[in-house]
């Protein structure tokens, strides 16, 4: 009796995460052909016609590894806004995730090397998955639901 009242319990709290992860879920998976990666990295210029060139894209893809900031980043969104095409923002560093980057990106990507070293694998995403559910997720709960109760919020930031 007490196994059956547990798996129940149990089966409840799947269904309850389940339910919570579809309701804040916002970042379905879409369905692209291709992605143009467009370097934030100040060296790096966009094209003159990049609107006509991007135009022909499934999306694009704003990331890069070196001389990558915050605010460099921002102005890629910047130029990147009058575009139809869906802008994904695939930070190389927790640090470059933004209020702005976060509002105007329409997917976070979490880009991961598995032929690099074990110190990225485990510290770099480490890192960004410990930003995520330490930060992300308790603003976007906060964002999407702010008549939430705290305890009820700080359950659904840690599914």
């Amino acid at each position: 009796m007490r196994r059956d009242l547990a798996a129940r319990g149990e089966r409840a709290v799947d269904a309850a995460r389940l339910l919570a992860r579809s309701a804040l879920d916002t970042n379905p998976v879409p369905d692209w052909d291709h992605v143009t990666k467009v370097d934030p990295e100040g060296a790096k210029k966009l094209p003159l016609l990049y609107p006509l060139w991007l135009a022909e894209t499934d999306a694009v893809s704003v990331g890069g590894s070196a001389d990558v900031t915050p605010a460099n980043t921002e102005a890629a969104f910047d130029l990147l806004a009058p575009l139809s095409t869906p802008v994904c923002h695939e930070p190389s560093g927790a640090d470059h995730v933004t209020e702005q980057s976060q509002e105007t990106a329409d997917l976070l990507l979490v880009p991961e090397v598995l032929n690099g070293d074990s110190e990225a694998l485990v510290g770099t995403l480490g890192v960004a998955i410990e930003s995520v559910r330490e930060v992300l997720a308790p603003q976007l709960v906060g964002r999407k639901a702010p008549w939430l109760p705290d305890r009820v919020a700080d359950w659904l930031a840690s599914v």
